[in-house]
């Protein structure tokens, strides 16, 4: 029974990665183009039983993780500094709880804006959401990265697009957190906790790199 249940394993598990790939593009592409109204059919998925969820679009903690980790390990390992990198384990841990710090940012700003409880119920949805919102930014920041390291942006040009590429993700982001953060909110509420987010996001940049070099990390760094 053993080998059988062993390409069971592998035969679920390289058709859900396959499934990963194919619907990778396709959440992003449907979240760029429409966010508020994706972030609504994704809050609906959540309601859904566990077998039939997240069936045509990927689950928000994934989406990025998928989307951000492996680039992240890829770019650290041909960096100076990758000697003080761990293993692949415990770096994919680290980078993930780096890259969800903005998102757990931005959703502590949106229950507050919104009077919410701080349950786990609440705070999945609106950290989900994040998860997705920036996602498409943190890709760019990525793949920018990684033609800067190639020396794909020496020219004016490249370096332009690049950071128009940047400021239209910012806009994008920013645009739609002020959306939601309007909804259910008073204007009041809303200016304050965007302030309030905008203001722990830049700090927290700063805050990681220090704490990585601060533990030797230098690979994130």
């Amino acid at each position: 029974m053993e080998p059988l249940r062993l390409s069971q394993a592998i035969e679920e598990n390289t058709i859900e990665l396959f499934a990963w790939i194919l619907l990778f593009p396709v959440t992003l592409i449907d979240l760029i183009l429409s966010p508020i109204a994706f972030i609504d059919k994704m809050s609906t998925e959540m309601l859904k039983a566990n077998e039939s969820r997240f069936d045509t679009r990927m689950p928000p903690v994934l989406f990025l993780l998928f989307g951000t980790v492996p680039l992240s390990i890829a770019i650290a390992k041909t960096s100076p500094g990758s000697e003080t990198m761990p293993s692949l384990t415990d770096a994919a841990l680290m980078l993930a709880l780096c890259i969800a710090t903005f998102p757990f940012v931005w959703a502590l700003s949106t229950l507050v804006a919104r009077g919410h409880r701080f349950g786990r119920a609440s705070f999945r949805e609106a950290f989900g959401a994040q998860c997705y919102l920036f996602c498409p930014g943190w890709v760019s920041v990525l793949l920018i990265s990684t033609a800067s390291n190639e020396e794909l942006l020496s020219s004016n040009t490249a370096s332009l697009a690049a950071f128009v590429i940047l400021l239209a993700n910012v806009i994008w982001l920013l645009v739609t957190e002020w959306k939601l953060l309007m909804r259910g909110s008073s204007t009041i509420k809303a200016v304050l906790s965007f302030a309030a987010a905008v203001t722990l996001s830049i700090l927290a940049g700063p805050m990681l790199i220090a704490l990585a070099e601060a533990t030797g990390q230098k690979w994130l760094s």
